[in-house]
């Protein structure tokens, strides 16, 4: 993209009589139309260098287009010097924005200043969009939040841009981010080897954070527009879900470990009710009903987004609550600590999967579909879900359930049912 800037003075009476001249500048962009504007500068004819040698008021070559010999020659120039830059940063920043960029576009820049609000440093505004947003969501939600944002702070940090004003952002900061993530690593605890610190779909959430950040500045006028632009992220595709077939559940219930026996007795539970943990650890009393018949379930909004998870009490899980005196006195050890525990715990028990609390919600989808064929629907709402196309992420259809399809409609099958099933069962 070529842009460049000449500035000309305007007013032939004017000259005529050797008063000051009005100066424009003309933004000329490649394949459009040029367009002028007022500078609101002025200056004698007489000290307006058109050439190297000669004075008029036609468009001027000179990169210092006010004679020297002019008193305020120096600052004129300077401002000049400056609209010049302006300019060409305005239409750079189009361009980085994938906006196309024009002589029209550019001007308008010019004409709509930055706000005299410049001295918001860009960490204070994205701790005012989180106080925001965690008006409308849940806590657990904001947690996420509050980890990026201390990433966003290491790296300005390591950079040192931690006083950076949020008007100052531009995108080479948001390569700069992307890059310093990416080149990020850790010291793999099993391998003993540099891994990354984080995944690509981690970063992104990084990424599209400070994006949201930016376009917040906009909408309170902290910043003149978003510098970024459509950001065009590829993400990594999802890990399918870990489900934990009966073999590797009952090596998990049968570890006799008591340094592990509370979180093997969590695991059990989670595993049975398919409750994330943020869920369980707000679990009561209350949220355990009974049908007229008798049978126990679970009945409790989600923490996440107040959704109900309306869950039956399978005889596992019923079995953990009798065994600690009711609900109110299950264990609760801190995420963090359970995490630790569960690591050890999936390699005494020789778990196909390194252990997590997703896992187990996983494991329970899966489950529920595979081995009980549960519809989705009822599946849906027992994992706490508005759309059965999120069960995907949590669920893994197994052939037997394939099977159980197609023997349940009762349909012709164009092909041999039974040759299939072998073809499962061998597999």
């Amino acid at each position: 993209m070529n842009v460049y800037v000449n500035f000309f003075l305007r007013g032939g009476q004017s000259a005529a009589k050797d008063r000051k001249c009005a100066i424009y500048a003309e933004i000329h962009v490649e394949q459009t139309k040029a367009t002028a504007f007022s500078t609101k500068l002025k200056v004698p004819p007489a000290y307006w260098m058109v050439s190297r040698n000669r004075t008029g008021i036609k468009p001027s070559t000179s990169d210092l287009p006010v004679s020297k010999s002019y008193p305020f020659s120096e600052t004129l120039n300077e401002k000049l010097i400056a609209i010049k830059q302006f300019i060409i940063a305005a239409a750079r920043d189009l361009e980085l924005m994938d906006i196309e960029v024009s002589a029209d576009r550019v001007k308008a820049q010019f004409f709509n200043p930055r706000p005299a609000i410049q001295t918001v440093n860009f960490l204070d505004v994205l701790d005012e969009l989180r106080s925001v947003l965690g008006k409308k969501r849940k806590g657990s939600t904001m947690l996420t939040y509050r980890t990026r944002r201390n990433n966003i702070h290491e790296f300005l940090s390591a950079n040192r841009l931690d006083s950076m004003k949020i008007h100052e952002f531009q995108y080479h900061d948001f390569e700069m981010l992307q890059a310093w993530m990416i080149d990020q690593r850790v010291t793999c605890k099993k391998s003993k080897t540099q891994v990354r610190r984080w995944g690509t779909n981690t970063i992104n959430k990084h990424l599209t954070l400070i994006n949201k950040v930016l376009n917040y500045g906009v909408n309170k006028k902290y910043l003149q527009y978003n510098p970024i632009g459509e950001l065009g992220l590829e993400y990594e595709d999802t890990k399918p879900p870990q489900y934990l077939l009966p073999e590797a559940r009952q090596r998990i219930a049968n570890c006799e470990l008591t340094t592990l026996e509370k979180e093997r007795d969590v695991a059990v539970f989670l595993m049975h009710t398919g409750l994330s943990y943020t869920d369980y650890i707000t679990l009561e009393e209350d949220h355990v009903l009974r049908l007229p018949s008798g049978e126990p379930f679970i009945k409790k909004p989600r923490d996440k987004s107040e959704i109900y998870s309306i869950v039956p009490l399978m005889h596992e899980a019923h079995a953990v609550i009798a065994k600690y005196g009711g609900i109110c006195h299950l264990p609760r050890p801190d995420i963090s600590d359970l995490n630790k525990a569960l690591k050890m715990l999936g390699e005494v028990a020789k778990s196909p999967y390194s252990l997590s609390t997703s896992t187990f919600r996983e494991t329970f989808s899966s489950m529920m579909e595979n081995e009980f064929m549960v519809p989705d629907r009822l599946l849906m709402f027992m994992m706490g879900h508005t759309n059965p196309r999120q069960l995907r992420n949590y669920s893994r259809v197994m052939p037997a359930r394939i099977l159980h399809e197609l023997r349940k409609h009762d349909i012709v099958i164009p092909f041999n049912l039974a040759a299939f099933e072998s073809l499962f069962k061998a597999s």
